[in-house]
């Protein structure tokens, strides 16, 4: 165990570095515990470090996106529509989300300036050397197709493939990216067969599922070996909960997963965590809860 002077002498660096991610890692139970951790700070005082320091990260580029904001509204599952389940097949979408987030990330990105979503999913796949051997790879909730920059930009050998729900992501994405195979599927019966993909990506699509239980299941069947859950936002202490947003001009649900529900689920499905890296992360307004957006790395056991 760590001795009670270390984490206060930890703190300096982290608090110098700005990362709210690193005072949650050292004040949780992968470090000295949440009940040391109250002892030599307080409940307090870590959560006015929290607060303060996921400030600073909503500067980023990815915050602008996905930070938890004050506008969703909390809701049960049971009251989330029919129709909010094909928000994001509306055709206004894929050409908002290009012009407001995409083109200006992937510009920066090309002249090599750091964009995080995009450090985390290309860090994952080299620091656990995903990057060498070309491998068959499939994304589910592709979007409009620019990982598949993202991983050429960074030298990530991959033979590529997206798949998207709404047509008008699909066609968005062959128009962008012309020659790699982009596909029409449902996550939730997907028609690929059995061990298809050496790596599927699960590219921040989950949340968007109502029957996520599902879509891991689905996730999980077409793997060969390795599975991604890109940018899934967790929740440590409620259970999963459920809200509704606006978001490019179109109203939606969005999915804040237990996170220990999930990786009851991906055990389920036989998928081992292999690693995880946690980033964009605050706490939840109206429940003191500590959120982060996490990408996990599975291997299909």
């Amino acid at each position: 165990m760590v001795g009670a002077k270390e984490p206060l002498k930890c703190l300096l660096p982290l608090l110098m570095e700005g990362s709210a991610v690193g005072i949650w890692e050292l004040v949780s139970w992968r470090s000295v515990g949440s009940k040391l951790a109250n002892r030599l700070l307080g409940i307090k005082v870590i959560n006015s470090l929290l607060k303060k320091l996921s400030k600073r990260s909503r500067g980023s580029e990815f915050s602008k996106e996905s930070t938890h904001p004050s506008d969703y509204v909390e809701v049960t599952r049971e009251e989330i529509e029919e129709e909010l389940a094909n928000s994001w097949k509306d055709s206004k979408v894929p050409q908002i989300q290009f012009d407001t987030y995409t083109k200006e990330q992937l510009e920066n990105y090309r002249r090599g300036l750091s964009v995080e979503p995009y450090d985390v999913l290309v860090r994952i796949l080299k620091d656990n050397g995903l990057d060498g051997k070309r491998k068959r790879m499939l994304e589910v909730g592709c979007s409009t197709g620019y990982y598949s920059e993202v991983l050429k930009i960074k030298a990530i050998n991959s033979a590529y493939s997206g798949c998207d729900y709404s047509e008008s992501f699909i066609e968005f994405a062959t128009r962008l990216y012309p020659g790699i195979d982009f596909q029409v599927q449902d996550a939730c019966s997907l028609t690929y067969p059995d061990g298809s993909f050496d790596i599927v990506i699960s590219g921040c699509c989950l949340l968007h599922i109502m029957n996520y239980e599902k879509a891991i299941e689905e996730t999980a069947r077409i793997a060969k070996e390795y599975v991604v859950f890109h940018r899934t936002p967790v929740l440590h202490k409620k259970d999963t909960s459920y809200y509704i947003k606006t978001a490019y001009g179109v109203k939606m649900f969005e999915i804040h997963f237990n996170e220990r529900e999930l990786l009851k689920l991906f055990d389920k499905n036989n998928l081992k965590v292999i690693d995880i890296i946690t980033f964009n992360c605050g706490l939840e307004k109206n429940s003191g809860d500590f959120y982060a957006y996490k990408t996990y790395l599975c291997m299909k056991s």
